[in-house]
């Protein structure tokens, strides 16, 4: 399995969040946290965004209708 990097465009275009909520949630710990690829650039890895998704979506329809379907436990 290949783990892929997302940089903050795209974990915006997924997630629907600008820059300050993920950062704010990051820092809640609501959000997964970025990883460090270089001096001044972070990224985020792309499974673990999938998973917060995920979880979102199961929250936002009461419970484990998403769970049922997949078969994965969140």
């Amino acid at each position: 399995m290949q783990t892929k990097i997302l940089r903050l465009k795209e974990v915006q275009n997924r997630t629907g969040l600008g820059r300050s909520s993920l950062y704010f949630l990051v820092s809640s710990s609501k959000f997964p946290a970025p990883i460090h690829i270089g001096r001044r650039s972070v990224g985020w890895i792309e499974d673990e965004v999938e998973k917060w998704i995920l979880e979102r979506i199961v929250l936002s329809r009461g419970g484990s209708s998403l769970v049922k379907e997949t078969g994965e436990t969140l």
